[in-house]
């Protein structure tokens, strides 16, 4: 059984004057600000400065890491059910809702892709990548 959940935002949607600090602070913000918290397990924002395997962790709770890792097209947000907790077990079989709460939330920003489903934004009009239509070959269909 997997212990992270993974999804996927094409960094177009990110950057859209460039790669500017601004947009990505834009970027940080719009991930974090709606996380999903409970009584019993709330969601923690970090100093943006620890790593956990190479990736950056942004926010953390008893039962789960969130952390963001940068691989050439696509920022990637990675909600890791923590091990060697008494709440493992806890935190394995509810990741999979987990994750589908915080992408959902992420979604009202960007298009997100993860290997379940694709969640398409609703602030952005155009749509991704992900959410075009296959090009077609005219001269190869006649």
């Amino acid at each position: 059984m997997s212990h992270t959940q993974r999804g996927y935002i094409d960094k177009t949607q990110v950057f859209l004057n460039g790669f500017t600090n601004d947009e990505y602070l834009d970027f940080i913000e719009n991930v974090l600000c709606e996380l999903p918290n409970t009584f019993e397990d709330r969601f923690y924002l970090t100093q943006g400065t620890t790593w956990v395997n190479n990736q950056l962790l942004i926010a953390e709770s008893r039962m789960y890491q969130v952390t963001l890792s940068d691989f050439d097209k696509y920022f990637v947000i990675n909600i890791i059910a923590k091990q060697n907790s008494s709440l493992t077990e806890l935190a394995v079989f509810s990741l999979e809702n987990v994750s589908s709460n915080i992408l959902d939330d992420i979604s009202k920003y960007y298009d997100v892709w993860s290997k379940v489903s694709f969640r398409t934004s609703l602030r952005r009009l155009i749509p991704s990548k992900f959410n075009r239509p296959p090009k077609v070959d005219i001269d190869r269909t006649l």
